[in-house]
């Protein structure tokens, strides 16, 4: 699937629309189509490159709003977790590992 991310291709660059391919949603994911995300200032020194491990292009932001849009193969009893899960859990990474592995937000209950 692609989508459009707000992300940077170094760490002296600043964020701009990029296209970037996301994953199936896998047996233990939640897909959250993400209405808003705020950037703080982790995501800044992650971009910049400032702490170990950044990866380019990289697509910061773990504070989202959104909606539930798919739900992998989970329980029922999971399932009733989703929306709290996806509401405070998600995953602050770069667009080059998420291609290949995803975002994942499991809730357990």
């Amino acid at each position: 699937m692609q989508v459009i991310a707000y992300g940077a291709h170094s760490g002296h660059q600043p964020l701009e629309p990029l296209t970037i391919t996301r994953r199936d949603v896998g047996a233990h994911d939640v897909r959250i189509e993400i209405a808003y995300c705020g950037i703080c200032h982790s995501d800044l020194h992650q971009v910049r490159s400032e702490w170990d491990g950044t990866r380019y292009p990289c697509v910061p932001g773990h504070e989202i709003v959104g909606r539930v849009a798919a739900v992998g193969g989970m329980s029922a009893v999971s399932r009733s977790a989703t929306w709290w899960a996806s509401a405070v859990s998600s995953t602050a990474a770069s667009s080059a590992p998420t291609a290949t592995r995803g975002w994942r937000t499991t809730a357990t209950g």
